[in-house]
Order: C-alpha cells, then sequence, then structure tokens
C-alpha cells in the first residue's frame, strides 16, 4: 500500500531515489516522527521532521532540534488519494530553500 510506504521514512534511502542513507531519531514530539537522511551522490546531510497532518496526508518539514547546512527551509507535503477503479495516486508538494 503506497500509504505504509510513505509512512515509512526510515526506508526512504530504498524507496525513493536520491535518497542514498536514512535514520529514525528519537522522538522529541508526540505524534512527530524525525529522521536524518543523505541525499544525492554529495551525501547531503537533511534533518527532516514528519507529521500526519490529514487522511493520507504526511507534512514534511526540516527539524528545527537538529542542525541542517545544506537546506535553509522546507515545508511540504506527501498525500495518497485513492482513484475511482482502484489504484491511488501519490503526490508531494514542496518548496525548498538551499
Amino acid at each position: 500500500d503506497a500509504w505504509t510506504v510513505i509512512r515509512e521514512v526510515e526506508n526512504y534511502d530504498r524507496t525513493i531515489r536520491g535518497v542514498k542513507a536514512a535514520a529514525l531519531k528519537p522522538a522529541t514530539a508526540p505524534d512527530v516522527v524525525r529522521a536524518g537522511f543523505q541525499l544525492t551522490k554529495l551525501r547531503l546531510p537533511a534533518n527532516l521532521a514528519f507529521e500526519v497532518s490529514g487522511p493520507r496526508e504526511l507534512t514534511v518539514a526540516l527539524d528545527a532540534d537538529a542542525r541542517n547546512v545544506a537546506i535553509e527551509r522546507l515545508a511540504g507535503a506527501w498525500r495518497v488519494e485513492e482513484r475511482e477503479g482502484g489504484g491511488c495516486r501519490v503526490s508531494l508538494a514542496a518548496r525548498v530553500e538551499a
């Protein structure tokens, strides 16, 4: 199920091209998943926070409790929408400033 794949951020290095490493970090707030990533061939570090913000919607932002050197701002959300006739549509809308 696509929703399960999107929520399992610790597996992004296996499911999203460009993510070279992914590791969960200790929680600092209820219902927020924190994770550190290495992105692209350069292995740029990114520390992100994820929170379920609606039915089949996962908000993503920079982790305010961790240092981020390659990305200055990030805000976005994954959405998984069921389609008539079966299947689903997965979208990511994000604004990134590096």
